[in-house]
């Protein structure tokens, strides 16, 4: 408001900076005056929303309370167990330029080794595969390239 009454009484200045300011103002005193009452929002969320936050963190450490106490391990340590026990075929597979008998492809695909190798003799296996020393093996990339290729039906 100071501005408005320097203005509003049409007073020089002897300062340089408020002569320039003064002769380049083209704001009106109501835009002064939304200027100065205007308030910014808060940079905090609402405290509704902050006490909803609290209220979830200690669900979920009664929650993880509750586990360790009924499992004796904590949450964290249990997905560990369970993506480690889910993801080892996959991790076996990853390994590239490494050979598979026939045994361990059956392993994987929970099938017979004698199927395998029916279908190697009849010609219909898809996945390429050499023999060395006498043994059947399959190029680890191969079988990964081939059960991602492979779509499952859909019932309709």
């Amino acid at each position: 408001m100071a501005k408005s009454k320097k203005r509003s009484q049409g007073s020089q200045s002897s300062d340089p900076l408020e002569q320039w300011e003064a002769e380049h103002d083209t704001l009106s005193e109501e835009q002064w005056e939304k200027i100065l009452e205007y308030e910014p929002e808060p940079y905090w969320p609402p405290d509704e929303v902050l006490e909803e936050q609290a209220r979830q963190y200690e669900k979920e450490q009664k929650q993880a309370r509750a586990f360790k106490r009924k499992f004796g391990i904590t949450l964290g340590e249990a997905e560990l167990r369970w993506s480690t026990k889910y993801n080892r075929d996959l991790r076996r597979l990853l390994e590239v330029d490494k050979l598979m008998t026939v045994s361990e492809l059956a392993d994987l695909l929970r099938i017979s080794p004698r199927s395998i190798r029916n279908q190697m003799s009849r010609g219909k296996w898809p996945i390429p595969w050499s023999k060395h020393a006498g043994r059947v093996l399959f190029r680890r990339d191969d079988v990964v390239a081939h059960l991602l290729s492979v779509t499952t039906p859909t019932k309709e």
